[in-house]
């Protein structure tokens, strides 16, 4: 048996990085969540400021300062290179895969991590928010670290083991909590207050000291609340009074969507776990505390309409850790016994993939004319999808066969395959879409025509662009869309941005040959005055 052989989670370390940062330099900043973060460590390192981000001039309190820190880090060392600023987003992913893999392996057993750990890692959503320069990465990572220290609390006995998880369960929660908010505090107490209760009775831990993990994790988030809310007053209102719950069904399509492939074999795990939901706590309190993190979030994110799609992103580690506990189960006792037939759950699972790629294919030939109409990315996507429509068509063809091999090991890798093949399908279209996500080219053209001296204005976009202030590495003028006659007064050589249908207003208010058009990106217009 070869090293490789011994250590299979550091060849699967060596593919999520391969996968992970293959593609992460191919694109551009996209509009407005990269740019903004991107923006506000550019001028976070401008001004030597690093207990208040800003954004175009005016601080923004509206998120903990972590993730700016970690980027502006990254713009200081490597300069303005997309690639670098992602990386920490990437590095998060497999960090999260590689803690997702211990749970597993101390939940049940080393296959389950594995398994886990590469569902998670080849799950769309996972890996999209692994090339996006966002904070939820970020802020998965260290609750997933919570969620590790919290399920090994539950079982364990070991005072001395305890103490460690408790350390970690310190720094998840105060990561998380400078990362996005209180979220990362409320969500793993509810989570082991909800299982302990489970249980009817007091659960038999170790004697802790719960009080000096508080006052340590206070001490190392409440110093920048306590400035930031001096700062502004209006930011403990944002952060401590709850918004009007309002169930959103986005979070439902998130999931559907994000948890691709495995998603089809997520109802299995739901049965296994409703049908011994009273037992679950006594019986398997770490199993149990993986559905309670489950619903919780999802619920938060349902009631409380969190934004962005990657506000679900932390229950996708759980979700593959039930998922490949009855995939384990499908498998076998042993690895030398012959490989079981698969269930007809893992058929079904397999059924339905096919019938969704070859809906995929069908809908990237058909073009539908609506979409192409109604946004013009959409004629981009369809254009340039050829490489993903045979990819489709290939993974079609993959998942056929390992289903006639009627065995569970065949189906999985052939899932996995498959998987692996569109990401990279998938990538390899994302730069078709910068013209209309970044400002890159619009930026580009700026800097090889703008002079000393003059001005630049953004009109009727207001922050939708901030990569374009990180791209000329300064602050435009913001003209709110209903002042034409203010951009009327610019004077001769003054540049522009706004978006097309700004552009025709400006122009048919305007004495004719007043505003060159200079190029367009997109829906966006780089427009000159010229008299």
């Amino acid at each position: 048996m070869n090293k490789l052989q011994k250590n299979p989670l550091f060849c699967l370390g060596l593919a999520c990085g391969a996968l992970f940062y293959l593609p992460l330099g191919l694109r551009a900043l996209w509009d407005p969540g990269e740019g903004r973060i991107a923006e506000i460590a550019r001028e976070m390192l401008e001004r030597s400021d690093w207990l208040t981000p800003h954004l175009h001039g005016a601080a923004f309190l509206k998120e903990p300062p972590l993730m700016y820190w970690l980027t502006a880090l990254a713009l200081g060392v490597s300069g303005p290179s997309v690639l670098a600023m992602r990386f920490g987003c990437a590095a998060f992913g497999l960090l999260t895969v590689w803690v997702t893999y211990h749970l597993g392996k101390n939940w049940r057993n080393e296959r389950v991590g594995l398994l886990a750990a590469a569902m998670l890692a080849t799950s769309l959503g996972f890996f999209i928010f692994t090339q996006y320069l966002t904070l939820d990465m970020v802020f998965t990572f260290w609750t997933t670290v919570a969620l590790y220290a919290g399920t090994g609390l539950l079982v364990e006995r070991s005072a001395q083991r305890a103490r460690r998880l408790l350390i970690f369960l310190v720094v998840g929660v105060s990561g998380g909590i400078m990362t996005r908010g209180w979220g990362a505090l409320g969500l793993p107490a509810l989570t082991l207050l909800a299982v302990t209760l489970g249980q009817g009775r007091r659960p038999a831990m170790p004697k802790l000291p719960w009080k000096m993990a508080l006052m340590c994790c206070g001490l190392l988030t409440l110093p920048w609340f306590i400035r930031a809310s001096l700062m502004n007053p209006a930011f403990l209102h944002e952060y401590f009074v709850p918004r009007f719950p309002r169930l959103s069904f986005d979070v439902f399509l998130v999931l559907l969507i994000g948890f691709l492939p495995w998603i089809v074999f997520l109802p299995k795990a739901a049965v296994t776990w409703f049908a011994h939901r009273h037992a679950a706590p006594r019986r398997d309190p770490e199993g149990a505390a993986l559905v309670a993190w489950t619903c919780l979030v999802f619920i938060y994110c349902a009631l409380l309409h969190s934004k962005g799609a990657g506000s679900l992103l932390p229950v996708f580690p759980a979700l593959a850790l039930l998922v490949a506990n009855e995939f384990d189960e499908a498998l076998g006792e042993s690895d030398l016994e012959p490989t079981p037939p698969p269930p007809p759950w893992v058929g079904g699972g397999l059924a339905a993939l096919i019938v969704i790629f070859f809906a995929a294919m069908v809908f990237l030939k058909v073009r539908p004319a609506v979409l192409s109409m109604g946004r013009p990315e959409w004629k981009v996507v369809f254009d340039q999808s050829d490489s993903l429509t045979l990819a489709l068509g290939v993974g079609i063809f993959v998942l056929v066969g390992v289903w006639g091999m009627r065995q569970t090991l065949s189906c999985l890798g052939g899932v996995l395959l498959v998987q692996v093949l569109l990401l990279t399908s998938a990538s390899s279209l994302a730069p078709a879409l910068d013209a209309f996500r970044s400002t890159r080219q619009i930026a580009d053209r700026l800097e090889s025509r703008d002079a000393p001296g003059e001005q630049m204005v953004v009109y009727g976009l207001g922050n939708k662009i901030p990569s374009l202030s990180f791209y000329l590495r300064r602050v435009p003028v913001f003209l709110p869309s209903g002042s034409p006659q203010a951009l009327h007064g610019l004077p001769a050589g003054s540049w522009g941005v706004a978006d097309f249908s700004h552009w025709q207003t400006l122009r048919q208010s305007a004495p004719p040959s007043a505003f060159q058009l200079m190029n367009q990106s997109g829906e966006r217009v780089l427009f000159r005055k010229e008299r």
